[in-house]
Parts: structure tokens; sequence; C-alpha cells
């Protein structure tokens, strides 16, 4: 159910209980001149927002990719409506084939990569792994190569929270990708500058809870949440957007950003301040339903590995993390073998396979977390 920008706006101050941070400066504005800049998964609404906000930069053009028709089509006319005069090509495309992908970075010289499509929701992942390893890493693995077969300046890839320590099918191939750019990044320190931003929970954004609390409140005078213990963290779709492009300026090579300003919140919070923002009462006139943590859910999400060293920036509201990977060879060689065989393996052996590359992922899912041991 969609949410106008004024009703998210006014939601998020009351639910969350604050204001977004983060606005760009000047400087920022004049980095995007005359850069070519591709938008894969420029259709989301994370995508369309990074679109829109670089679109009011004057670039030298903008490339927007996706695999979602409708929306492609809905960004495009958006952006023309509103930037008569910008330079751009939305592009109906999956990040699987390679050889589209490739004749994209042929036909343009592509400073900015915006790497922001992916397969996100949990539950639904842990059901697919070989989709996951399709477009989460294959994917990735894909973008990273051209974008360093092409001399692409800056890439951006975003991550996720679920990345940390992961317990979902999801968080690992999101781990797994970080990786890749990382090893990546290792072994082309001087030709191109990887940088991962990491956040949590999108507010408002497409597919997310927020709009979901909304339609059951509406439609059934109820809202299920799977634990009272959950907690999330969340960021406006405002601070997703700036902590990206800002991160286009400030990024470091294969290093990862995020907001500093914000702390888990319970859902079962969230649900009862969303209750009350349509002037009902909890458990009266909505009631809460308790279903429990779907497969591969964590009880509560992080941001940053505890014990990780973090280091400040020039933005207040933004740090950063220096990620280092051991062996690049091997670990690409790990990724690619993962990739190589994802297709024609079970379940089990492709799991058994991310647990090698990623040794901290725990299975929260009864199916996969025998192979924990």
């Amino acid at each position: 159910m969609d949410l106008n920008d004024n009703e998210l706006n006014r939601m998020f101050e009351y639910i969350i209980r604050r204001k977004p941070s983060l606005e760009i400066d000047v400087n920022i504005k004049g980095f995007f001149h005359d850069k070519c800049i591709l938008i894969i998964g420029g259709a989301g609404s994370i995508g369309r927002n990074v679109s829109k906000v670089i679109s009011s930069f004057n670039p030298k053009k903008i490339i927007i990719l996706d695999q979602a028709e409708t929306p492609l089509h809905n960004i495009e006319l958006d952006i023309k409506s509103n930037f008569s005069n910008i330079n751009i090509e939305c592009l109906l495309a999956d990040i699987r084939q390679v050889e589209i992908l490739k004749s994209v970075f042929k036909q343009n010289r592509i400073d900015i990569v915006y790497h922001i499509a992916a397969y996100k929701h949990v539950h639904i992942m842990e059901r697919n792994p070989l989709q996951a390893i399709l477009t989460n890493i294959e994917g990735t693995k894909n973008i990273v190569d051209l974008s360093i077969e092409f001399n692409v300046s800056k890439f951006i890839f975003i991550s996720s929270d679920k990345a940390v320590n992961p317990s979902s099918i999801m968080g690992a191939s999101k781990k797994t990708a970080e990786l890749y750019i990382q090893s990546t990044q290792k072994l082309n320190l001087e030709k191109a500058n990887f940088s991962i931003v990491r956040f949590g929970n999108v507010f408002g954004s497409d597919g997310s809870v927020i709009p979901l609390f909304k339609k059951q409140i509406k439609e059934t005078n109820k809202i299920t949440i799977t634990n009272p213990n959950a907690k999330r963290y969340f960021i406006s779709i405002h601070e997703a957007c700036q902590l990206i492009i800002i991160t286009t300026l400030i990024g470091q090579k294969g290093n990862s950003y995020m907001l500093n300003t914000h702390n888990k919140i319970k859902m079962i919070k969230i649900a009862k301040r969303i209750i009350k923002f349509y002037d009902l009462i909890p458990d009266i006139d909505v009631d809460i339903d308790l279903i429990g943590l779907r497969s591969g859910e964590k009880l509560t999400e992080e941001l940053i590995i505890k014990g990780t060293e973090i280091f400040t920036t020039p933005y207040k509201d933004i740090i950063m993390i220096k990620n280092e990977v051991e062996d690049s060879e091997e670990t690409r060689n790990e990724i690619n073998d993962l990739i190589k065989t994802a297709v024609n393996d079970s379940k089990s052996e492709m799991i058994k396979k991310m647990k090698v590359i990623v040794p901290e992922y725990i299975s929260q899912n009864p199916e996969y977390n025998i192979l924990d041991i």
C-alpha cells in the first residue's frame, strides 16, 4: 500500500522518534557534473530516490537498469517530467545476463556505478538459495568484473545488516558479495575504488514492514509480528539515499560505511506506534498477533561485528569500518566455484559451500542448521 512522502515523513518521526539526519552539501553536487552514472536496481524505492537526487546534479548521463518493467517506466516518466534537460537511458535487463551488461559498459564511458539490485526477503531466499546465489552473488560478480574491465572510477555496493554474522541465505549471499568486492579491490588497488554501504530496514521502502502494517490495519484490523523481542534497525529512505551519495565522495577503497545515529527498536513498539499514528488503540481497535520468527530470521540484527574498530568520517553521522581479506585469490576462487556449480548442486551442497566462504554463517533454519555442525 503506497505511502505518500508527507505521510511517510510524519510517520517516521512519530514511530522512530527522531528526525532524519544527513544532508548533501554543495561539494557533493559538483562532484557529479559531467559524469556518466549507472544505477543498477534504479527502479526500486531506494534506486528511484538516488536517481532523482543525482538527476538534480546535472550529470552528463544517467543510465537506470532494472528488470522490473513498470517501475522502470514510471521512474523514466518521473525524471523526464521533473528534469527536462537530463540525458537519461532506462534499460530493461537482468544482472545475471553478463553479455547484456557488457554491452552497456561498452557503449558508455561509465564513471560511477551504484549496485542497488538484490533479492532481499529472508524467508523467500531460504526456500530459493539458487536465486540468491545467481542474483546477489553472481550478479554482483558480473558488475564488479565489468567495472574493473572498463575502468569505472567509483563503485558503491548496497549491502545489509543481515550480512553481519548471517543467519540466513540472504544474509550469507550479501556477505559473500561483500567478500568478492573486497577481494577484487585488494587485487586492483590502483584500478578502482569500491565502497560498501550497509544499513538495516529502510522505513517505508517497497516490500517492507511499514506498508504491510498499514495494509493490515486497513483491511483486517490486525497486525502480525514475529516476536515481541525482535529488534530491527530503521533508517528513512532519505537517509539511505544521502548515505549512498555521500559515500561516493568519501568512500575509501574496500571499506564499509553506515549511519551511527540510530538504535534498534523492538517490533512490538513499531506495531503499537503505527496503530496510534492512525488514532487507534492497540489491542482494542487493532489486535497484535505473534506468528513466530520465520526461517533464517534473527531475533535482533547487527550492523558491525562486536569488537570491530570504528572510524569517524568527515560526516559526524557516518562511520566507517576497514575491511581486509586475508587471501583474495582463494576467496575469489571459492566464490567462483560456488557460482559455477550452484545450478547442479542440491540446496545442502550450495549452503555448505557458502559456509566455507562465510564461516560465521550459522543457519536459523531447521532445514539447514544441521550443516553448521
